[in-house]
């Protein structure tokens, strides 16, 4: 992301906030954002013929948000090294549609802490290193982000008792340590405090990498533990695993990821195994940009299975034994190929196209990020999405 740096002065008016201790020799200020919005023609297909929970096929026209924020961040240097570092992030509803409930100020990745020669650590709001890996997908913050099906759902500002099957998490009550970068590679840990209890557990999250960017290869490897996300005893579980490498204008990459869920149901303690996978390739045309993904959701294995049946032998689900959009059984996959284009008015500003073909299949229950939202329970939906919009960074 680009940044403009404000003289300390103009920033101090602008934010009528900085203290004069702020503006000490030796600090900074950066105002910064991304503001990305489109309009979308999305169509919904009907249910499967076999889900007990009916859909009809339907075609909504809408102005959506992708992603939208605006920040502030800075440092100050201790000497010896060493600097203080802050961030102050919020979200940003270019549509006018703030979820109910929710505080956009300073709910985006904000944090205060100390970097030093040995690494950075600070405690806040903040993506998990899986998080982080996954948001290499194409198309992230936007309707067509493949990190929806990667992760099992993108879960924004979340506690350890929030959205328990997602594992692209914005996760608060944070500790983080960022290692130095070594000749490319840097290790993170993020550790989230479990402060929020259920009736039966006290959940708690640890996430750590170790990426490496050299030049036209990207490596990164990734692994999650969501402890008692599922009740007292359960330990959730997720290794990701992505590669890229730029041949001239040409840029190829995929991702694997492996997910595992126990959930306590009655007396038992269920499990469900899902493995995820992406193919993604982008090619350079001057000032364009032509980008395309497979995404693919496996279907899911073990014990924990919502799926039965009703008199009439329809499908039903039983959303107590749903991992976020999985569960065990046949055809309970999902995929979805997404088809963008864009093109740079300046270093700041361009537009954008995208096609998007989401699939589930017969007993699949998968949906695109901040899609058109479908009843509890309608099985095998198929969507298909064009958009055109506009995204400026300063």
């Amino acid at each position: 992301m680009k940044s403009f740096r404000l003289p300390q002065a103009m920033a101090a008016a602008a934010l009528c906030a900085a203290s004069s201790s702020a503006l000490a020799q030796g600090s900074d200020l950066t105002l910064y954002g991304y503001l990305n919005t489109a309009v979308e023609s999305y169509y919904k297909g009907a249910a499967a013929s076999s889900s007990a929970v009916g859909l009809p096929s339907a075609t909504t026209s809408r102005l959506t948000n992708y992603g939208s924020f605006f920040g502030t961040r800075g440092s100050e240097d201790l000497g010896g090294g060493m600097k203080a570092l802050f961030q102050v992030e919020s979200y940003v509803f270019l549509d006018g549609v703030t979820p109910p409930g929710f505080n956009a100020f300073a709910s985006r990745n904000t944090r205060v802490g100390l970097e030093t020669p040995y690494g950075t650590v600070f405690g806040g709001v903040w993506d998990t290193p899986v998080r982080m890996l996954l948001a290499r997908d194409l198309f992230p913050g936007s309707t067509p982000d493949g990190g929806q099906i990667l992760g099992n759902g993108v879960a924004n500002t979340v506690s350890n008792v929030q959205a328990p099957g997602s594992f692209a998490r914005r996760q608060v009550n944070t500790l983080a340590y960022w290692s130095p970068s070594m000749n490319g590679l840097r290790l993170m840990a993020h550790y989230s405090f479990g402060e929020d209890a259920t009736p039966t557990a006290r959940p708690r999250l640890l996430s750590t990498s170790a990426v490496y960017d050299g030049g036209p290869l990207s490596l990164g490897a990734a692994y999650e533990t969501h402890g008692r996300y599922g009740g007292a005893g359960t330990q959730d579980r997720a290794w990701v695993l992505y590669g890229a490498y730029t041949f001239g204008n040409l840029k190829l990459g995929a991702y694997v990821v492996d997910m595992h869920y126990e959930r306590v149901i009655g007396s038992d303690t269920l499990d469900l195994d899902v493995r995820n996978w992406q193919l993604q390739a982008t090619y350079r045309l001057g000032k364009g940009l032509l980008k395309a993904a497979y995404t693919r959701a496996d279907n899911g294995s073990g014990s924990l299975s919502a799926l039965g049946t009703d008199a009439n032998g329809q499908v039903t689900v039983d959303a107590s034994r749903m991992a976020g959009q999985a569960t065990a059984g046949p055809d309970t996959g999902a995929s979805q190929i997404a088809l963008g284009y864009e093109y740079g008015l300046s270093k700041r500003t361009a537009w954008h196209t995208n096609l998007l073909f989401h699939r589930n299949e017969r007993n699949g229950a998968y949906t695109p990020f901040a899609g058109v939202p479908s009843p509890a329970g309608a099985l095998g939906v198929r969507t298909r999405l064009l958009s055109v919009g506009l995204r400026h960074v300063f």
